[in-house]
């Protein structure tokens, strides 16, 4: 059946749960889980919202207290955890969950850090390829969980928004040594509190691979987790990047994975080889990535 143009503007989503009690409980408090999305009237082109996204990193601004947390394989991330929003004076934390919920996503709903109890939650948000705690969807989505009361942290990958590289490890989605070693570090600062995770984008294969690998374990260390904008099929994602206009976002990508590796040139470059002349993702991969993680 063929669709209008209006509808090609519309996506009806779908939600694949297995259907216990918590998930049922989530989608009666969730509707818009189930309801229909449309594009924004002044914004249908998708190209003009990646644009309009990238430049919510400039709309808020968050102070960080920078903890660095050696992993087990020798790597080494950086914990941003939250002390206030900048510019603002801090508000009272949440009364109750119901408080924190209805509050607005502002920065001068923003509590400081400093005067949330020991047990409050703990959000850990992962950001996506080559990002950092001062990039939009993790600023953002720490906002949202500070205003509820959350204690909040930024997760940064190894080698990324200023992280020393401390072992030829570069980052890798299908490597979960960097959440794992931020969960532990959590747990161990705040033991009463319940930890809760985030990933956005390539983030969210990292959060899905140590969740997987906790689990076959019969391990549970989480209270819960969300993955956002996760590319479901990396398959056919990938080959969508190699295709026009795929290729342009492809290209930005890799030039920013190319500056990665010049970075960490000192640690990498004997492994790397050919990695600094990477045209594609896919280059950058075969030569840095599978080099360092086999």
């Amino acid at each position: 059946m063929g669709r209008t143009r209006k509808d090609a503007r519309k996506c009806v989503p779908f939600v694949v749960h297995g259907g216990k009690a918590l998930t049922r409980e989530l989608l009666a408090r969730c509707p818009s889980l189930k309801r229909e999305y449309e594009l924004p009237k002044w914004c249908t082109n998708t190209h003009a919202q990646t644009l309009i996204g990238y430049g919510r990193m400039f709309t808020i601004f968050l102070e960080y207290d920078r903890q660095l947390v050696r992993c087990a394989d020798g790597g080494q991330v950086g914990l941003d955890w939250l002390v206030k929003a900048r510019f603002t004076p801090p508000a009272r934390p949440p009364t109750s969950p119901e408080d924190g919920a209805h509050r607005a996503v502002v920065p001068h709903n923003i509590p400081a850090a400093c005067d949330l109890p020991d047990d409050a939650p703990v959000f850990i948000m992962l950001h996506g390829i080559n990002g950092g705690s001062h990039e939009g969807p993790s600023k953002w989505a720490v906002a949202t969980g500070a205003v509820r009361g959350w204690r909040c942290v930024a997760l940064n990958l190894r080698g990324c928004n200023g992280v020393p590289l401390s072992s030829a490890k570069v980052y890798c989605a299908a490597s979960a040594e960097d959440v794992r070693a931020a969960v532990n570090a959590a747990r161990a600062k705040y033991p009463s509190a319940p930890i809760l995770l985030a990933g956005y984008s390539l983030g969210t294969y990292v959060i899905a691979t140590y969740l997987a690998e906790e689990n076959s374990g019969g391990r549970d260390p989480v209270a819960g987790a969300v993955l956002v904008s996760c590319p479901m099929d990396p398959h056919t994602s990938h080959a969508g990047l190699n295709r026009v206009p795929g290729l342009v976002y492809n290209g930005a990508i890799t030039a920013e994975l190319r500056r990665y590796y010049r970075k960490h040139a000192d640690v990498v470059g004997h492994v790397g080889g050919k990695g600094f002349s990477a045209k594609l993702i896919r280059d950058f991969e075969r030569e840095l990535i599978v080099a360092t993680h086999g």
